[in-house]
């Protein structure tokens, strides 16, 4: 089962919430071997801010540039979900998918320096500034809030807490060098 880092716990996650309730659901199952494999943020993610990086030169959340952000990229997660299939299961277990651990700054930094953007940086905003952003944007109410609070849980720590206790480690080979010459790609595509 794909999950998400911060799925353990049951509240103050924003969306990712209704994953921890899916664990929750499967965890019911009896008899059957079941890997629940949690993965960092994908990378791929940002994409979708290619508008704003041009735009206005910014990557923006409302966590730090500081914090430390886990991420994985998608062929590191089907490669994992691969090598679980092949496996003998042990009834029910959870993993770590996750690729690279930086910060913020750190990805503003080489994806800024992979476009040629030396200015590109990482905005961190106030809980009630993102959300109103999403607002604005036309994102319903609830999910502009689900995503503000899952900001707030990655800002405090919450969903990265159980990786970093557990002694998890870094199972990807995707770094972030390699994703930034992926996103320079994409954002060269977005500029025809």
């Amino acid at each position: 089962m794909l999950s998400s880092i911060g799925a353990e716990l049951a509240e103050g996650t924003g969306p990712i919430k209704a994953v921890h309730r899916v664990e929750q659901s499967f965890r019911q199952l009896q008899g059957v071997d079941l890997t629940i494999l949690r993965s960092g943020y994908f990378f791929y993610n940002f994409f979708r801010d290619i508008p704003m990086i041009r735009n206005q030169h910014v990557l923006l959340n409302n966590y730090g540039g500081a914090d430390k952000l886990l991420f994985a990229h998608p062929k590191d997660i089907a490669a994992a979900i691969a090598e679980e299939l092949q496996t003998t299961g042990g009834g029910i277990e959870v993993k770590y998918m996750v690729s690279d651990i930086l910060t913020g700054d750190e990805v503003a930094a080489a994806l800024g320096e992979a476009i040629g953007m030396a200015d590109l940086r990482w905005l961190a905003v106030p809980d009630a500034e993102l959300e109103q952003g999403m607002r604005a944007a036309g994102l319903p109410q609830e999910l502009a809030g689900l995503i503000t609070e899952m900001g707030r849980a990655t800002r405090e720590g919450l969903v990265t807490a159980d990786f970093f206790e557990s002694a998890a480690e870094v199972s990807g080979r995707t770094k972030l060098a390699e994703f930034a010459a992926e996103f320079r790609k994409k954002y060269e595509e977005h500029q025809s």
